[in-house]
């Protein structure tokens, strides 16, 4: 029998990181764009 419960919470930090990361990337992939655009129409 698998202990899900523990294998739940030390899989949690891992995940929340995971989250962050994908965040932080698509956030940034957002300002670049943004900067982009507003480079080209000025």
């Amino acid at each position: 029998m698998i202990d899900f419960l523990s294998i739940g919470t030390a899989l949690k930090p891992i995940m929340l990181n995971v989250r962050g990361i994908l965040i932080v990337s698509f956030v940034k992939e957002i300002i670049s764009v943004r900067v982009l655009f507003f480079i080209k129409t000025s």
